[in-house]
């Protein structure tokens, strides 16, 4: 344990909070009516956990990408891969079942040739939408070994230039692109833009490189600054959107934008810098690992407080969302001690 940083652990259990609330406070944007203050309550807290998805992928590379790891690609692919494609088909799987049950229960109709159609949709990778994580990670551990060669043999310079392109093409661009003056130009520059999927690639190679820096380089005041200014850009940007189409406008929560991009750097710079030279506990690293259970059953006890009217409409948006998120994650919690009781689940499946 004395080798285990603090500072990933913290990223990771603030991230999966992060996760909860945007699945709490996302579903709000489209319940209240558009720029009410329930739906600037619901645009503030979405807007304030957008860095979770892209901090998850930074401690990734973080953790995984330093060349003095030993990770063959056999590791990556045995230990790393072919795990959380177990996990994400039967999760998927469950996540399906779960809604032809409570279809059942709560309004007597199953679906037909339902046992069929779950694996159907398992196969298929028509996942339960918050599962999206889980597949883009598997593309980024198909991708690890490239990453770990390309961080071994580039300089600094040639690593900073990847991270500036990255910056432009992955995460710039493709907000831009749609607002003019960008939106105006044709041809093939509608497809310089770097796939969201693809660009997730970016923050493993940002948490790497931040990871390697000194962390008393860090200035707390820096730091702030870019978690405000990538706050500024989220909710400002969306309100402002929305507000001139008359709609709720995602663009500029999107993990891969300028936004959320300067909130997870600017909070991994921080932590970094707080937690510098601590290490981790125990009792920490055992509620990291329970961290990932939370995010993939909270969304069941989402759905079930939706199902029985205990949603976003029963106090002020402001203070819901953080109070649901606070129930979903103790609940959550307490279905992650129960399911790391069986063996084989806890062992494979968590």
């Amino acid at each position: 344990m004395q080798n285990r940083s603090l500072a990933p652990d913290i990223l990771k259990l603030l991230a999966c909070a992060g996760v909860v609330i945007i699945h709490l406070s996302g579903y709000g944007l489209d319940l209240f009516p558009l720029l009410s203050f329930d739906w600037l309550s619901c645009a503030f807290w979405d807007s304030l956990a957008r860095f979770a998805v892209p901090v998850f992928f930074m401690c990734t590379g973080a953790l995984m990408l330093p060349p003095e790891r030993n990770l063959s690609v056999k590791d990556v692919w045995k230990k790393y891969f072919l795990r959380v494609l177990i996990i994400l088909l039967f999760w998927s799987w469950a996540y399906y079942m779960l809604v032809v049950a409570g279809q059942y229960l709560l309004i007597w109709w199953t679906e037909e040739n339902f046992l069929l159609n779950s694996i159907t949709h398992t196969l298929r990778f028509d996942h339960f939408f918050h599962l999206y994580y889980l597949q883009i990670l598997l593309l980024l551990y198909a991708l690890l070994p490239v990453l770990r060669a390309l961080v071994r043999s580039a300089t600094d310079s040639e690593l900073r230039y990847a991270l500036a392109v990255w910056a432009v093409l992955g995460i710039a661009f493709p907000l831009l692109w749609l607002y003019p003056p960008l939106s105006w130009l044709g041809g093939l520059t509608g497809q310089y833009a770097i796939n969201m999927t693809w660009s997730a690639m970016g923050y493993a190679l940002l948490g790497h490189c931040l990871n390697r820096r000194d962390a008393g380089e860090f200035s707390p005041r820096r730091c702030a600054l870019l978690i405000l200014a990538g706050f500024a850009i989220t909710f400002g940007g969306t309100v402002l959107a929305s507000a001139l189409r008359g709609e709720n406008v995602p663009d500029f929560m999107e993990g891969m934008s300028p936004g959320p991009a300067l909130m997870a750097a600017g909070l991994f710079c921080l932590v970094r810098r707080l937690s510098d030279g601590r290490p981790s506990s125990p009792r920490l690293a055992r509620l990291v690992k329970a961290s990932f259970c939370v995010y993939l059953i909270h969304m069941a006890f989402v759905m079930a407080f939706r199902q029985f009217g205990f949603d976003l409409t029963v106090m002020p948006a402001l203070l819901a969302v953080p109070v649901e998120s606070a129930a979903v994650l103790a609940l959550s919690l307490a279905g992650w001690w129960v399911l790391s009781k069986i063996p084989i689940v806890k062992d494979r499946l968590i």
